[in-house]
């Protein structure tokens, strides 16, 4: 695996739907991200270069709480790894992708009615004029049922964007990451890693391979300058509603909690 050096990762432990309706995590998120500017100069974080990243769900946090910042507290860029976009959920490949692994249409159209639980709304995608991000990382999958309003977000974005990168991957499907070892997660990852380092945090050093990710966290962690916060995977509550096999289920909570953790080193 890749790694930064000199990057800080902050995960956010949000509260869960369906228990916890819009706006709860968006509000959290938000408030462990001011805490992150309130006490920069503590936490050896330089603010110009902050971005807010997440997975699924957690990219959809990421949005929501870039458009509820001030102007002046926005990070520098944002990083959407498979994202949820938009609660219209009109595209092709929602349409074609309704049996798909791990996620897909019907489970998605769940996830808003219990995350939403019937209040008003406007997506991230209704509101793409009202981002001026400046550094941008989209995810997509090939055999996802999020894939095209992924590429919808990044084309809305990307023509403002001092620096953008879309990864479109082939023969992958919606949190084909968890494994870890497969060659095209690694590669993905090494994506993920490199190519925001290379415009925001302008890292002059080439990434330092390892084994244990952690290990070297640990071993910047008093020197880190830089902050990526990260919100989460998917909605672990919702997941063991919809899987009738408790093993199945209690399996991908552990998966999902796994992946969320394991951007919190």
């Amino acid at each position: 695996m890749l790694c930064v050096p000199r990057c800080r990762v902050v995960g956010i432990d949000y509260s869960l739907a369906p228990k916890h309706h819009f706006p709860t995590a968006m509000n959290e998120c938000m408030e462990g991200y001011r805490y992150l500017l309130a006490n920069a100069e503590e936490l050896k974080i330089d603010t110009a270069r902050m971005m807010i990243g997440g997975d699924s769900a957690g990219g959809l946090l990421a949005m929501d709480i870039y458009l509820s910042l001030e102007v002046s507290e926005r990070p520098a860029g944002l990083m959407l790894v498979y994202p949820v976009v938009d609660d219209s959920q009109t595209t092709p490949s929602l349409k074609r992708f309704d049996d798909t692994p791990a996620w897909n249409s019907v489970n998605n159209a769940k996830m808003w009615d219990w995350y939403l639980a019937g209040q008003e709304y406007r997506s991230p995608l209704d509101r793409h004029t009202e981002f001026d991000v400046q550094h941008l990382f989209v995810e997509v999958e090939e055999f996802d049922c999020l894939h095209d309003e992924g590429v919808m977000i990044y084309e809305a974005l990307s023509p403002t964007c001092g620096h953008s990168v879309l990864l479109d991957n082939k023969g992958t499907f919606h949190g084909y990451d968890i494994n870890f070892k497969a060659d095209i997660t690694q590669e993905s990852l090494r994506q993920r890693i490199s190519k925001p380092s290379e415009s925001a945090f302008r890292i002059d050093h080439p990434a330092v391979k390892c084994e244990r990710f952690m290990s070297l966290a640990a071993e910047n962690f008093k020197t880190q300058q830089n902050a990526m916060v990260f919100t989460g995977f998917l909605f672990p509550e919702i997941i063991t509603r919809m899987v009738p096999n408790i093993t199945v289920a209690m399996t991908i909570f552990l998966i999902a909690k796994s992946i969320r953790l394991s951007f919190s080193f």
